[in-house]
């Protein structure tokens, strides 16, 4: 039996035994002769959480939602969820939790995707912001947020990515916007008027 099988037999034990403190610490050894292993650290975390190590379930969660979002697994919502209640998530986090939620939870996209463009914004991430705000955007296309993913992009001169494809920030826009588009009576700001056109094909 190799050092980790018994280690992860000794945690098993103390567990069974009410020890969950004894357990937590033979999982910590655990990881660190392998890293990767994420159940383990799952595990781990859930014992820190439980027994209100919350300094040291923040690590642990950090690397396992960053793994999940890598690997497109889906638990990384709730790995998310519970790293919210013990610390302020990154901006990277929450945009991350953003693009996991934005099929399911539009409101809870939208939510992270703010959070996350305003952290990108104090760190002077402007391109992350860039990204934050093309996803706020296409998920709720106002002219509002339209209007910020266009300054943003100019800002950084990247008008055209912004408008890879044009319709897909007007499909299903309201009414005035699809007005405006419609009579020729564009927005003020350039960006989103070279957008428009774009759209329009004027």
């Amino acid at each position: 039996m190799s050092d980790i099988s018994r280690r992860l037999e000794k945690a098993e034990k103390y567990l069974q035994r009410g020890k969950p403190e004894a357990a937590l610490e033979e999982y910590l050894s655990v990881l660190e002769e392998d890293p990767k292993n994420d159940q383990v650290r799952q595990t781990a975390a859930d014992l820190c959480l439980a027994n209100g190590r919350n300094s040291e379930a923040v690590p642990l969660l950090s690397y396992l939602f960053e793994e999940q979002v890598r690997t497109g697994d889906s638990g990384g919502v709730s790995t998310y969820k519970k790293l919210v209640k013990i610390a302020h998530p990154t901006a990277l986090q929450s945009f991350h939790y953003g693009q996991l939620v934005a099929k399911k939870d539009k409101k809870e996209a939208l939510e992270a995707f703010a959070q996350a463009l305003k952290g990108f914004e104090k760190l002077g991430q402007e391109k992350h912001a860039l990204a934050a705000a093309k996803q706020l955007a296409l998920l709720a296309p106002s002219v509002v947020n339209l209007k910020l993913a266009a300054e943003k992009a100019a800002y950084l001169a990247d008008g055209v990515s912004v408008i890879t494809t044009p319709a897909r920030f007007f499909r299903g826009t309201p009414f005035p916007i699809a007005w405006r588009c419609s009579t020729g009576r564009l927005p003020i700001f350039p960006a989103l008027r070279n957008c428009v056109n774009s759209t329009c094909g004027r």
